[in-house]
Parts: C-alpha cells; sequence; structure tokens
C-alpha cells in the first residue's frame, strides 16, 4: 500500500512538472524576428497595392475635373465667339491693337481678340425726358436717343493667356477674360455718368472699319480695374508645353503663299507671346463678304505649377471650330 502511494505520488509529480513546462513555454528570438519580416513583407505588399489604388483613383478624379473644366471653359469662348462681329489675327493683335488694350505684362499673351455686340438691359436704357436734359450736348443727345433705338453697344473682348505667379491659381497657366465695353456706368441714374465711356474705348461703329480699328487715333489705353479681367479657368497645360496632337492651321488650297487661317499667337511670335496649349486658328483671307470662322484649340493639366512632369501627367486636349456672326472685311456699319 505505501509501495503505491509512493508510485501515485512520484507519478502526479512528474505529470504535472511536464505539463507545467510545456504551458510556460514560448517562442524564440529567431521566431519572433521571422514573424516580424513576414508580416512586414505582407504588409508592405498591401500598402503599395492600396497606395497604387488611390494613386489611380486620385489621377482618375483629377483627369475627370480637368476635362469637364476645359469643356466648360472651350464652350463658353465658342459661345463668346458665336456673337463676334470681327475676329482679329496675330498681325492685327500685336501690332495694332497691343497698346489700346491694358498692359497685362510679360507672362500674360493675347490668344483671342473680337468684337461683339452685347445688349442692353431695359433697366440701364436711358429714357426721353434723360435725352433731352440739358446738361447733355447735342452729340450726347444723339447718342443717348440713338441707344435707345438700338439697345445694343461694341464691347472688344481679349482672352489671355496667363503663367504669372499665383498664391490663388495653382495651374501651370490659365485663361483670363479681358472686357473693354462702351459704357462703364450703365446702371448710373445721372444721365451723364450713364452715357461716359470707358477710358480708353473708341467706337468702331462710327468709323465704319473694325478691321482698322482704332485708326491710329490718339486715345488713353485702359488701365485693369478689379473685375475686368476675371480667370476663366485654371489649370491650363504649359505653353512651351508640345502635344502630338497638336492642331495644325488648315490650309484650303494647298498654296502657302496665301493663308486661309493663321494662327493665333503665330509661332514665329516672340517667346512671350508663343503658346502650344491654348490659340486659334482664325480665318484671315477668301472670298469678300464669307463669314469668318475660328478654330480654337486648348489643352490642360492636372499639375500644379512646381510640380515635375512625368508620365502621370493628366492632359485633356480639346478643339472645336465656331462660325462667327461677322463678315470677313466687313465695315462696321451701325445696325
Amino acid at each position: 500500500m505505501a509501495i503505491t502511494q509512493n508510485f501515485l505520488k512520484f507519478f502526479l509529480y512528474r505529470f504535472g512538472k511536464n505539463n507545467r513546462s510545456k504551458t510556460t513555454k514560448g517562442f524564440t528570438l529567431t521566431e519572433l524576428l521571422t514573424t516580424v519580416i513576414l508580416s512586414g513583407i505582407v504588409l508592405s505588399a498591401l500598402l503599395t497595392a492600396m497606395v497604387k489604388v488611390l494613386r489611380s483613383d486620385q489621377l482618375e478624379g483629377d483627369r475627370t475635373k480637368v476635362q469637364q473644366e476645359m469643356h466648360q471653359a472651350i464652350d463658353y469662348i465658342a459661345q463668346d465667339l458665336k456673337e463676334a462681329v470681327y475676329v482679329y489675327n496675330d498681325n492685327q493683335i500685336k501690332n495694332q491693337i497691343k497698346d489700346s488694350i491694358p498692359d497685362f505684362g510679360n507672362d500674360v499673351t493675347p490668344v483671342l481678340a473680337f468684337w461683339k455686340i452685347e445688349p442692353i438691359s431695359e433697366s440701364d436704357l436711358p429714357s426721353s425726358s434723360d435725352c433731352s436734359n440739358s446738361s447733355l450736348s447735342d452729340e450726347q443727345q444723339a447718342e443717348c436717343n440713338a441707344l435707345i433705338v438700338k439697345r445694343h453697344a461694341y464691347s472688344l473682348i481679349v482672352y489671355l493667356q496667363s503663367k504669372e505667379n499665383s498664391t490663388t491659381w495653382k495651374g501651370k497657366s490659365r485663361i483670363l477674360r479681358y472686357r473693354l465695353p462702351k459704357y462703364s456706368n450703365l446702371s448710373d441714374s445721372n444721365i451723364s455718368n450713364k452715357l461716359q465711356h470707358t477710358t480708353g474705348f473708341i467706337d468702331p461703329g462710327v468709323y465704319k472699319n473694325f478691321s482698322t480699328w482704332p485708326d491710329n487715333l490718339q486715345l488713353t489705353r485702359p488701365t485693369l480695374s478689379g473685375g475686368n479681367s476675371p480667370v476663366l479657368v485654371d489649370f491650363v497645360d504649359d505653353p512651351s508645353s508640345t502635344s502630338q496632337n497638336q492642331l495644325v492651321c488648315p490650309d484650303l488650297d494647298g498654296n502657302t503663299a496665301t493663308e486661309e487661317y493663321a494662327r493665333v499667337p503665330d509661332l514665329n511670335s516672340p517667346i512671350n507671346f508663343q503658346s502650344n496649349s491654348f490659340y486659334a486658328c482664325v480665318r484671315t483671307t477668301g472670298t469678300l463678304g464669307i463669314k469668318q470662322d475660328v478654330i480654337v484649340y486648348l489643352r490642360g493639366n492636372s499639375k500644379e505649377t512646381g510640380e515635375q512632369s512625368n508620365a502621370d501627367d493628366v492632359k485633356a486636349e480639346l478643339q472645336t471650330r465656331v462660325t462667327t456672326g461677322g463678315i470677313i472685311d466687313k465695315y462696321g456699319v451701325e445696325e
């Protein structure tokens, strides 16, 4: 009996010892390091895949956004051009009207310049009693009465490309829309102020010729003021960059000596007047009396200024063709 009890004690002791040793046994340092390394590799692969997915989503979002903005911008320009009565070519912009619009600086390039007729709202029109005001000269009274009948006035519209550094605008370049209206204070209740012309404005209808405006007449150069050259769209591609889908202005008869369409700005222009991401082909010659038409090219780029260009550039290339309301060599007869 004593022998049996001693044996049972010995068995329980050994069993308990072995069991305790198994439960308290842990991982070795090698096993821990191996686990950490393998976990790191797996997590790294997962993070890399996640970053690629997020980057792809971001690029797709940028692509969609820049395409939408470029579409809206070119549609707006096209609608503006449909109402144009005369569109200037590159030579006219650089040598004829550049001193009749504000000095925008070396980093701003005029691309499209044209005249359009803008209606005047009923609330801004003068009344017959206004036109008979004794404070007006005979010339002002005649203009006032003519305005009541015509109910419109000419405005010079200029689209420009700017690559000036800005804290507000982040794209490589942007498009500005400058407007030089005939009247600057139409909403003023005082008739003398209402008929006041915008500084630097000369009415092309008075001198019957849009193509030679401002006809070498002395005028005060317009100055920039808040709101008369707002940004139409940001994130336009760098003016100096090129593309394999670059628009080539058409040559209708194959005769290079006579250009039916002139590129604006011209590729031979000084570097500060060139643009490869926003330009137009303006029809300048042809049968007398035909309507002008303009082909506009616009390329967007979602990259911000200062970002390095690489294969991830997101660009949207668009072009549209517009037939204007104006006629080549048409004189500016008031309508």
